[in-house]
């Protein structure tokens, strides 16, 4: 057997650095996760001020565990990485041109009739994928 031969300069953990796209995409990647903490800390603060319940705080936090252990579990793996694109673009891509759409009709109906309107858009967008046969094969 051959000897060992201690590691000379960079830790490979660490040699990924040495690339100029990996250190953009680990910063973008490193914001996110900080901005979906702060998200949920907000969410958290919110939902206690507005009701003073703790159960109500547990129970936003668990249908927000509940979203992402259901996407992980029932989405087949070969697709995981694509489905979970879409949530995000549906999700936070299109965010502003909710708020432009939302702005510019907010004064000609109720918020109970936005909010509603808002919520079928939203469920019939998730559903949506389910209408695409090789979605629906790999269920």
């Amino acid at each position: 057997m051959g000897a060992f031969a201690p590691p000379t300069g960079r830790p490979r953990a660490l040699s990924a650095f040495a690339s100029r796209d990996f250190r953009l995409l680990w910063g973008g990647q490193a914001v996110s996760f900080i901005g979906d903490a702060a998200f949920l800390v907000a969410i958290g603060w919110r939902v206690t001020t507005m009701t003073g319940s703790a159960g109500s705080l547990g129970f936003v936090l668990a249908l927000n565990s509940a979203a992402t252990t259901m996407l992980t579990e029932l989405v087949p793996e070969g697709y995981l990485a694509r489905v979970v694109s879409l949530d995000f673009f549906g999700s936070f891509g299109l965010t502003p041109v909710g708020y432009a759409l939302v702005g510019a009709i907010a004064g000609l109906f109720t918020p109970a009739q936005i909010i509603a309107v808002g919520g079928a858009l939203g469920f019939l967008l998730w559903l949506m994928p389910l209408s695409f046969r090789s979605v629906r094969a790999a269920a």
